[in-house]
């Protein structure tokens, strides 16, 4: 006797799934192993997701990462994709770097001055550079140290006649790496009224590439009035 195969609803749709698929490309596979909890403390979780998710799935295809909140996130994935997670956070979720940043503000004329008490560093990067400025004097006006992680400002002298300089940067983890000043501005202390509001005066407004322990040169300001100016000096203090 010979028994035939009626092909049921439940068939007959399987194949129909199976042929719609056929051209198309393959699903991932499911992560192979269990979810993981990373705990975030410096870097916020999406940003270190972005950064992890590519070797992690080159490794494991299934790998699926959840973002719990901004510094919790997991991930499932095998045990070799998760060393891998491991190995990558524990390289980038490090402190902020701190850099310190010697500002030393001067004034330069035509008369011949004193040589001015700058460390060894500023002093010979100003020594370099007099000599495409016309100046033949200068005389140490104020200095301050800035700390930073990122941006930050400072007062130099008081606020009738001194300034105030802020900047923001960007550097790698790594203290001898070289760091991007995207913008240093210097202004007048003072406050000056202009048609019907105030604003300060700026002398300088610039950015510029920096490495730990040189000093940059910025230029001069023409002070009012007279033939002096005030020239900025930039130096980024080598970690001891």
């Amino acid at each position: 006797m010979i028994r035939r195969m009626i092909p049921t609803a439940a068939t007959l749709l399987t194949g129909v799934m199976c042929l719609g698929n056929a051209g198309a490309a393959a699903e991932p596979m499911p992560a192979r192993g269990d979810a993981k909890v990373y705990v975030l403390n410096f870097n916020p979780a999406a940003q270190a997701s972005n950064l992890v998710r590519d070797p992690c799935q080159a490794i494991d295809s299934g790998c699926r990462i959840n973002i719990v909140n901004d510094t919790v996130m997991t991930v499932t994935a095998s045990a070799e994709a998760q060393a891998k997670v491991a190995d990558l956070l524990r390289q980038v979720d490090v402190p902020p770097r701190s850099q310190t940043f010697h500002i030393m503000i001067l004034e330069a004329g035509m008369e011949r001055l004193p040589r001015a008490d700058l460390p060894e560093g500023a002093a010979r990067a100003l020594d370099e550079s007099s000599r495409l400025l016309p100046y033949k004097g200068y005389r140490l006006l104020e200095q301050g140290l800035l700390t930073t992680t990122e941006r930050g400002k400072i007062a130099l002298g008081d606020p009738e006649n001194g300034f105030e300089a802020q900047l923001r940067m960007d550097g790698g983890a790594d203290p001898a790496s070289r760091l991007l000043i995207r913008s240093f501005e210097m202004t007048r202390a003072k406050w000056e009224q202009v048609g019907d509001h105030q604003t300060r005066r700026t002398v300088i407004e610039t950015s510029f590439m920096i490495d730990p322990g040189q000093t940059v040169v910025l230029g001069a300001s023409h002070l009012e009035g007279g033939d002096q100016a005030v020239v900025v000096l930039v130096t980024a203090v080598a970690a001891t």
